[in-house]
């Protein structure tokens, strides 16, 4: 029997960018998927574009929300898979075949994994750079891989919900939690998902590395000196990306310098 799996799009006055990630999720070719569109109370036409394909979508909610966390919790809330998958507007699947790949994959082990991740493709403008998974998670980076590229099992969802405390990392510090907590882990070696290289935690170093810093103190991973030096050194790199040309920022992200 085939595993019913959920993908969950949270959205707000991305007219741009949600019809591609409707179309992305709708054209996957493993028929046993639940859909679900969460939306914050968009006012820009994104309403129109999700209404233009709600007999395809098995929910949608528009209502206000305190955030992509907060949304990402209320849509777990309602989701009925066996595993979820958050691919967030703009956002969207590597090829049509990889819900498929990834299913085909699960049925090869003896014990479900609690969570099974793979890569990602990172866009920057007419480029894109892959992403490979390189470590295996750890108590210092429990999530070495996007969450647009993971499958995490809906009852641990439900379970334990994103702190949206947390307005960058609240993904990684949920699973860092799982983690701690011995939930198993499975890595299955493709790419998943093509996400745009520029969200706001390349933007922010500085607010990253704030929120890092506080969930690693929190786990007694890290000692206060190297949370300083490391928040210091965010703050920098911050300030050096304000003052720099954009010809030599687009370098940076082509060629990873």
């Amino acid at each position: 029997m085939e595993l019913k799996l959920t993908v969950i799009t949270v959205v707000y006055n991305n007219a741009s960018g949600i019809e591609r990630t409707l179309l992305s999720v709708l054209g996957q070719t493993y028929r046993n998927l639940e859909y679900i569109v969460m939306d914050g109370g968009s006012s820009d036409g994104t309403l129109d574009i999700i209404k233009r394909y709600e007999d395809r979508i098995t929910s949608w909610i528009s209502e206000p929300d305190k955030g992509i966390y907060d949304a990402m919790n209320k849509g777990s809330q309602i989701a009925s898979g066996y595993y979820v998958l958050f691919m967030n507007s703009g956002d969207e699947f590597y090829n049509e075949n990889v819900l498929q790949e990834i299913a085909q994959f699960l049925t090869l082990k003896q014990d479900l994994p609690d969570v099974v991740y793979g890569d990602t493709s990172v866009r920057n403008g007419s480029y894109a750079t892959l992403k490979k998974v390189t470590s295996s998670p750890s108590i210092k980076n429990a999530m070495p891989f996007c969450h647009q590229s993971v499958f995490v099992k809906t009852a641990l969802l439900k379970k334990y919900q994103f702190d949206i405390s947390y307005r960058v990392i609240a993904d990684r510090e949920m699973i860092t939690r799982m983690y701690l907590d011995r939930y198993t882990f499975a890595y299955h070696s493709t790419p998943w998902s093509v996400i745009e290289g520029i969200g706001f935690s390349n933007l922010s170093r500085g607010r990253y590395q704030s929120e890092e810093n506080r969930m690693l103190l929190r786990i007694n991973a890290i000692g206060k000196y190297k949370a300083w030096r490391r928040q210091l050194l965010a703050v920098f790199k911050d300030w050096v990306m304000r003052m720099a040309p954009p010809s030599l920022i687009s370098l940076k992200r082509k060629y990873k310098i």
